[in-house]
């Protein structure tokens, strides 16, 4: 899975999602509702004909070939509340997005015809509560869901019907395969990690990263190494792979507009046998080996046929980049609402 943090030293202009409290009282362990009869609250993201259109364009770079398509989404209105998401999760089964109230699941068919159908049979109404609004999940290939706010994470072992919430622990969150281990990043603050019990989560540890990425404000985990975005001791805005505390490689470029050059890291997810990198700030899809040198890079606005904001990316059972674009649209008053939608990119070659 991948966290992102949406901040931007140069270009991000999303408005953030509300994240105003509700309460900080964590509830007991408890079975989740399964009352289908809920339904999710109305959004008021904009009129689809006032959302971007996209139209989807294959790119081609010596040996690669990138194609994208659009997921359809059922169950909440244009796919998913009115503000910007900045995240989202998936795994073989259901995807997991924030929403008023606590995190929608739906259920989730992987492929070019990819689609996300809110699951009714889950939570309540196809909603698992949280006390507090959501801004970051994360899942595990075990079940288990982490649904982070600002001011505690819940933690859902969705298949037992369980849930139990950490007031210590909060950010952005990453979870291990396994479900066993849950990390949490924050810019400027030190990157910890937190083990998971079947009613409580552990004490904190701090993770170590390398001395070569001097500020790191994204940070991803895909069960042995961390992926890291962030600047570097030349001001330099790196993407790479640590282990151990240990960069084993980074792609970067101090020539704004030279190959490699990186304006924030939004995504970092493995592809097509290397790396895949998303930079809104740039319109950028970066593609390394598995070495992380530098493959090509393509405009993710001439792949979509729009320029939209690239929340976050996400890695697919199926291979594929699932990646979660934002666009605004008129909401009168001078105002203006977000719409997002879920765009599927593969890279092959």
């Amino acid at each position: 899975q991948a966290v992102v943090t949406t901040g931007s030293p140069a270009a991000d202009t999303t408005a953030p999602a509300d994240t105003a409290a509700l309460t900080t009282d964590p509830p007991a362990t408890e079975p989740l509702a399964t009352d289908a009869a809920t339904t999710v609250p109305e959004s008021t993201v904009p009129p689809a004909e006032d959302l971007p259109t996209l139209s989807f364009t294959p790119q081609s770079a010596g040996p690669l070939q990138v194609t994208a398509s659009q997921c359809t989404v059922e169950g909440i209105p244009d796919g998913v509340p009115g503000a910007s998401v900045e995240s989202f999760a998936i795994d073989a089964t259901h995807a997991y997005v924030p929403t008023e109230g606590g995190v929608a699941v739906l259920a989730f068919t992987a492929g070019a015809d990819c689609s996300m159908t809110l699951d009714a049979s889950i939570g309540d109404g196809g909603v698992l509560a949280t006390p507090d609004e959501v801004d970051s999940v994360a899942v595990s290939a075990t079940g288990r869901l982490a649904a982070a706010g600002l001011f505690n994470t819940t933690v859902f072992d969705v298949a037992a019907g369980l849930s139990y919430t950490c007031d210590q622990v909060t950010g952005d969150v990453d979870i291990t395969a396994d479900g066993t281990q849950v990390m949490t990043s924050f810019p400027g603050s030190p990157v910890e990690q937190y083990s998971l019990g079947d009613t409580t989560c552990g004490e904190a540890t701090t993770v170590a990263l390398p001395a070569d990425i001097v500020d790191v404000y994204y940070v991803a985990y895909d069960g042995t190494d961390l992926f890291l975005g962030g600047q570097g001791p030349d001001d330099t805005i790196y993407a790479g792979r640590a282990s151990g505390g240990v960069l084993q490689w980074k792609v970067g470029n101090a020539e704004v507009g030279g190959p490699g050059w990186i304006g924030w890291v939004h995504g970092l997810v493995p592809c097509d046998g290397g790396y895949c990198i998303v930079d809104t700030n740039t319109d950028k899809l970066i593609v390394t080996d598995a070495a992380g040198v530098l493959r090509a890079e393509f405009s993710i606005s001439e792949l979509i046929g729009e320029r939209m904001f690239y929340e976050t990316a996400e890695l697919g059972p199926d291979g594929a980049l699932y990646v979660l674009a934002t666009a605004g649209a008129p909401a009168g008053a001078g105002g203006s609402n977000e719409g997002n939608s879920l765009v599927r990119i593969e890279v092959t070659g």
